[in-house]
This record gives C-alpha cells, sequence and structure tokens, in this order.
C-alpha cells in the first residue's frame, strides 16, 4: 500500500465519529428548519436547570441532538406527530407529552432504566432513546418499546430519528 493512501485511509477513519456527529446535528438541523417553515405547534425551549433535574431525578443523561430539540422546541408537535419533552419539574403529577412523566409509569411496567420515550406511535408502542452514554458527545440509538418489552432500533439517533418522522407523509 503507498504512503499516501495509508495516510488517507488512516485520516477518513480517524474522522469518522466526528463526520457523524455532524451528521446527527445536521438531520436535528434540518428538522428545525421544516418545523420553523411549517409552523409546528411547539412550547418552546426548556430551561437548563430542568432539563438537569429530570436528568437527576431518572438517572439518565440526554445526548446532545435530544438536549438540543428540549432546548429550542421543548415538546409539541408537526403533521400529527406529536414529540415528548419535559414540562415541568413536577414529573409525578404530570401527562402527555412529558417523557420524564411516561417514562417513570412505563419503567413501573418493565420500561429499560436506560430509556426514555419521546414518542407513541399510537398502537401502545413508544419509541425511546437510550440514554447510557459513555461520555456527553455520544449521540444515543433510538428504539422501538413493544407493549410485550421488545425492543427494537429504528434510528442511530434522535436526530435521524426526528427528520424521518416529520418528512414522511
Amino acid at each position: 500500500m503507498k504512503i499516501s493512501s495509508w495516510i488517507s485511509k488512516y485520516w477518513r477513519e480517524r474522522q469518522e465519529p466526528y463526520r457523524s456527529q455532524k451528521m446527527t446535528m445536521r438531520d436535528f438541523d434540518a428538522a428545525l428548519k421544516i418545523v420553523e417553515n411549517n409552523e409546528g405547534d411547539f412550547i418552546g425551549g426548556i430551561d437548563e436547570s430542568v432539563i438537569l433535574a429530570v436528568q437527576k431525578k431518572l438517572g439518565i443523561k440526554f445526548p446532545p441532538t435530544y438536549c438540543a430539540f428540549l432546548k429550542n422546541l421543548g415538546y409539541g408537535d408537526i403533521y400529527g406527530h406529536e414529540f415528548y419533552g419535559i414540562i415541568s419539574t413536577d414529573f409525578e403529577n404530570s401527562g402527555i407529552p412529558d417523557g420524564a412523566w411516561i417514562t417513570l409509569k412505563e419503567r413501573k411496567q418493565g420500561l429499560p432504566e436506560n430509556l426514555f420515550i419521546i414518542y407513541a406511535n399510537g398502537d401502545g408502542t413508544y419509541c425511546a432513546i437510550d440514554t447510557h452514554l459513555e461520555n456527553s458527545d455520544q449521540e444515543g440509538e433510538v428504539f422501538e418499546y413493544g407493549i410485550d418489552g421488545t425492543i427494537e432500533l429504528i434510528a442511530e439517533d434522535f436526530g435521524e430519528f426526528f427528520l424521518r418522522t416529520i418528512s414522511e407523509p
């Protein structure tokens, strides 16, 4: 192998994690533009102190794209798709679309501790983001969680999930 080929291959491999992080945020930014251009009905940004309180209470860490969603949009809907967020720090006496409330409720029914519910499919299944992250820059995969406890990977991260969901008819 030529030195230039080896260097090129080495450089691509070293840049791959950064490229995927940029793509993740790019997906989220593209979805944010769709929301802004199509008058989605979102509550607005959630204060950082509320986000931190929820993470502490649930023993989780939100990935960067979901934090960006919470800080920019909070929770709400577009095209009939309701995305869960955080309503307040009173998670016990809340309701839909409070992701903290439904996550705590579903944990009592067997939802794994690492999942945080972000969306309901309307058939008894939920979409949940993995919050078991090794570092603060890591994205969490999105899974469909069935009423029978089945778990299926549906997106590599929240940015991909959000964009794909609001882009599909």
